[in-house]
């Protein structure tokens, strides 16, 4: 199954000239028979080390600049 991120609420605001060279995508997923669980999918032939940079790159911006940073 192929999933629709618009329909999801998922709008990226690029400006002109930008290209997107790798993506991590994760997802909550509920299914009748089993727990919700979490699924991770990425741009195909990225390797663990960039998942793991962009996973705490994110990490980092959810948490906001740092008191030094303000």
């Amino acid at each position: 199954m192929n999933v629709d991120l618009a329909a999801l609420g998922i709008d990226i605001d690029l400006a002109d000239g930008d290209l997107v060279l790798d993506a991590v995508v994760l997802l909550r997923v509920a299914n009748g028979d089993r727990p919700t669980g979490l699924v991770l999918e990425t741009t195909p032939g990225m390797d663990w080390m960039m998942q793991v940079g962009m996973v705490e790159a994110a990490r980092d911006i959810l948490r906001g600049p740092t008191p030094d940073e303000r």
